[in-house]
């Protein structure tokens, strides 16, 4: 099996005005090369899916197919966990997920009420963010409670809360290990609290945001395989999920993208797809850039080989989301074929030179994520105030221990406070002048089962000389019983290339 790749894909054209021609692109894209840990991380350490047990949309929706088509329906358990999942690499991972399942022959889950309207980054390498965030996130929060995110904006969530917090202080993208992490960790705010705009350095200073985001928080993200690559095809645990009504992100190089428009299907003259705009395959790796996939259609015609005639292969897509705006592709949304994911066309006289797997980036594997909880609130958060110039400079993590000890046990690192964002304070200005805000984390993870005092750490440390890191508040926010709980130990502290640690019992 072939390594996860490392790309170096963020890139600006000079056209600017948008057009219904996906071929012409016009804005920035953002995704940013994995590091090493990162490909280490994905491979052996993030879940792989095998497979996905109908859930009640899923179910109706695999009923309703089967008495439209008159087709008798196999016994389906619908006891076992939605997701079932293995700590395994992808080849390994992919053998488990069985070859078939009954399924309808098309889903669109843009149609439904969760999934937020097609936006668009504009000139801004913030790609990452609106798929895992603004389309992904949002979308499966709204799934669990039922938001309508086409009527209103209070549910939808920020893509500038998580490119802002994880771009390094550059528009220069981000890697979607990063953003996951992220949400996981911290949430988002929604972007009727923190609108999108293009100001990519300033980080969102509304203590009570950061207290809100960590209601969406997510659960780990996890990743199925089954795309394809230079390995066998299997689409069916890919399938489930978006049956069940889940969207799914992919990375991808889209100025690679050979587009044509989907032709009059032979077996099927009055398709309404007829003339729409479709990928067949990728030649190169130019444009790295996330989206979305939407949905499916096994039906769907695209003429791969280019020669007319509804060759074995040529059948299939995938609806993809992009946030590029209404203007572009398909109003936002774009087809790309099946066998686009497959390093070797499997189409007779398929197109082959230069040919690169529509999903390489990520092992041809999709990235699948849902909420932490159904219903998710914290019960317990750490809110403090810190003072810096250089909000790089920064280091935060919480953590655990008895009241005996004085180190904790345990401990988290805060993803938007592990020396990111660049030499340039909280709220994105340059210079020597320290700049003060007060942020919040979550706590609740660290509450024992039963109750008993526990000692709560804030760690802080700064990494360089000068520009000191200033603490001047440390709080537990009992959100159960409406309790503040501030640090007994004197504040302020001062930490120069230092890092100490405080305290608070309970």
């Amino acid at each position: 099996m072939r390594s996860l790749k490392l790309y170096a894909c963020l890139a600006l054209l000079t056209t600017v005005s948008l057009t219904a021609d996906p071929s012409k692109n016009h804005v920035k894209y953002g995704l940013a090369p994995l590091k090493d840990h990162e490909v280490e991380h994905l491979e052996n350490v993030v879940h792989k899916v095998t497979e996905v047990t109908p859930n009640e949309l899923g179910l109706r929706r695999i009923q309703k197919h089967h008495e439209k088509h008159s087709i008798p329906l196999p016994p389906i358990d619908t006891e076992k966990e939605e997701f079932t999942t293995l700590q395994a690499q992808s080849h390994q991972a992919l053998e488990s997920i069985p070859k078939s399942a009954p399924l309808p022959t098309a889903v669109d889950n843009s149609k439904l009420p969760s999934f937020p309207p097609i936006g668009d980054q504009g000139q801004e390498g913030s790609c990452v963010a609106w798929g895992s965030t603004y389309y992904q996130a949002t979308h499966e929060l709204g799934l669990v409670h039922g938001y309508n995110n086409k009527t209103s904006n209070v549910h939808i969530l920020s893509p500038k809360w998580t490119y802002n917090l994880v771009n390094g202080g550059a528009d220069s993208g981000s890697s979607p290990a990063t953003a996951y992490q992220l949400l996981s960790m911290n949430g988002a705010v929604s972007i009727h609290d923190y609108p999108y705009d293009l100001n990519y350095k300033a980080w969102d200073l509304n203590t009570q945001d950061w207290i809100n985001a960590l209601s969406s928080r997510m659960a780990p993200w996890t990743l199925i395989p089954g795309l394809g690559g230079s390995g066998p095809q299997n689409l069916t645990a890919i399938k489930q999920a978006l049956n069940n009504g889940h969207v799914l992100t992919f990375a991808t190089f889209i100025d690679s993208w050979m587009f044509t428009k989907i032709k009059t299907d032979p077996q099927n003259p009055r398709s309404p797809y007829t003339g729409q705009y479709a990928a067949s395959w990728m030649n190169g790796q130019r444009g790295g850039h996330f989206m979305t996939i939407v949905g499916y259609n096994d039906n769907i015609w695209i003429d791969i080989n280019g020669n007319g005639v509804v060759d074995p292969g040529e059948r299939g897509a995938f609806l993809v989301a992009n946030s590029w705006g209404t203007n572009w592709g398909n109003n936002g949304f774009i087809w790309i074929s099946y066998d686009a994911f497959l390093a070797q066309s499997g189409v007779k006289n398929g197109p082959s030179h230069g040919r690169v797997a529509a999903g390489a980036y990520l092992n041809s594997c999709l990235i699948s994520v849902t909420p932490k909880a159904s219903n998710y609130s914290p019960r317990l958060i750490a809110e403090f105030t810190l003072s810096q110039a250089q909000r790089n400079q920064i280091n935060i993590q919480t953590g655990i221990s008895n009241t005996q000890q004085t180190h904790p046990t345990s401990l988290v690192s805060i993803p938007a406070f592990a020396n990111e964002g660049g030499g340039f304070a909280f709220d994105g200005t340059s210079g020597n002048t320290p700049k003060s805000a007060t942020f919040a984390v979550d706590l609740t993870d660290f509450i024992p089962t039963s109750p008993q005092t526990q000692r709560y750490y804030l760690v802080v440390g700064d990494n360089r000389v000068g520009n000191i890191t200033t603490l001047s508040s440390f709080s537990l926010l009992d959100l159960t019983h409406q309790k503040k709980i501030n640090s007994l130990l004197p504040l302020p502290q001062s930490y120069d290339h230092q890092t100490g640690s405080l305290y608070i019992d309970y």
